[in-house]
């Protein structure tokens, strides 16, 4: 009944009515929507490469659609590309099944543009189950009593002025940290326009760049205010560094803000421990003093091309194992057995007698990183059968890490 196609440029208008009423948004826009087709065109024509919208269509009339952005990421040290969905939008008038044929043509087109991985940031995990995306990337939350964090100093904090120098500093330092997080996103101009937009000296936040004792940038973090009931936080909005001195020399900085808040909250990678900087003789079992720690799913991933992620997945050692993706309805290129081959070379055919049986989210959370091995079998739809000495080179725990939104 639906006709699945791209659209771009004024046929945005309509997609854009359709998310205001779907999501009761406001835009004053679309009551000039003559000026506001203008305005689609021109951001339709300086989009990213790997954008795209796709939308369900009855005659003219837009149904449903989706919008795609396009990434550079890393996958085990390797930049790859990743298609971001965003902007999921069905109408409820319509008849049902338009978002499941429009994410079949979607994902032939993000493996036609090279993107062997998706994210999007759900409103449900559950529902985007369905289309093979599954939990990947996570952060740990630290909410800790400031008078409980205590740090030698490392280095100097310089507060960030905007300057050229200071910016390449701040890019030399997220090039360190990024390269070894799955997800991470490597950022483009664009993308460090925007971030650098957000951070005005002076005026939305206070970012700082950590300089080691050799006057090497090897930390950044900047933080917010948050008064609630006369009393004031401070939330760590971002925070990179390239060695652990980088780190703490960042999180000293908050040695000197005692007297001007009560906790503050840090958002970290989940592998990192940081309860050997917090001070443990400060008042444990007492509510108002305790460090608190918490874990925080970052959207959902799912692989678009397995053949093509295993060619890159990192895999030590030298051996040969064989998986089986089941169950893969909307990218079916994806199903069958995969036999692969590594050491110096690497060697991948379809066919093979399995030593694993997976379905695709399964497959996209373990080989991203996000279960050590022996945890596998917890997911649904996996099936260890033989060989697990080599299923365990390909299948460990790996650092996730995506904070771009899209």
């Amino acid at each position: 009944m639906y006709t699945i196609r791209e659209f771009y440029g004024e046929e945005g208008l309509a997609y854009r009515q359709l998310m205001c009423m779907m999501f009761r948004w406001q835009n004053a826009q679309l009551n000039k929507p003559e000026e506001f087709k203008k305005q689609l065109v021109e951001e339709d024509e300086n989009q990213e490469d790997g954008f795209f919208r796709m939308g369900a269509y009855i005659g003219d009339k837009l149904y449903a659609a989706i919008e795609c952005s396009g990434h550079t990421i890393y996958f085990d040290g390797t930049q790859c590309k990743m298609c971001g969905v965003g902007g999921v939008v069905s109408d409820f008038n319509g008849p049902k099944g338009a978002i499941k044929q429009i994410y079949v043509k979607a994902f032939e087109k993000m493996r036609q543009n090279g993107q062997i991985f998706s994210h999007l940031y759900p409103f449900a995990e559950n529902y985007y189950r369905q289309f093979g995306y599954d939990a990947s990337a996570e952060y740990a939350f630290w909410n800790v009593p400031v008078e409980r964090m205590s740090f030698p100093q490392y280095g100097k904090n310089i507060y960030f002025d905007g300057s050229d120098k200071m910016k390449a500093d701040i890019e030399k330092v997220y090039a360190q940290f990024s390269v070894n997080q799955n997800l991470a996103v490597v950022k483009n101009r664009t993308q460090w326009r925007l971030f650098y937009n957000n951070r005005v000296p002076y005026q939305n936040r206070s970012s700082f760049v950590h300089y080691n004792d050799e006057n090497v940038p090897d930390g950044y973090m900047d933080f917010i205010a948050i008064k609630k009931d006369g009393t004031q936080d401070l939330e760590v909005k971002t925070l990179w560094y390239t060695t652990m001195e980088g780190l703490k020399g960042c999180l000293s900085l908050f040695e000197k803000q005692k007297q001007y808040c009560n906790r503050v909250i840090i958002k970290l990678p989940k592998e990192l421990d940081v309860s050997a900087f917090i001070d443990s003789t400060g008042g444990w079992g007492r509510k108002d003093k305790d460090a608190l720690h918490s874990l925080t799913n970052n959207g959902t991933s799912r692989v678009v091309d397995v053949e093509e992620v295993l060619k890159l997945a990192k895999i030590d050692g030298t051996g040969q194992v064989c998986i089986e993706i089941v169950g893969d309805h909307y990218a079916s290129w994806n199903n069958g057995c995969y036999t692969i081959e590594f050491g110096k070379e690497r060697k991948i055919t379809k066919g093979g007698k399995p030593d694993i049986q997976m379905d695709i989210n399964a497959f996209s959370s373990a080989i991203l990183g996000r279960y050590a091995f022996d945890n596998l079998e917890l997911l649904e739809n996996v099936r260890i059968l033989s060989n697990c000495e080599n299923l365990k080179k390909l299948f460990y725990k790996k650092p996730i890490w995506l904070e771009d939104t899209f």
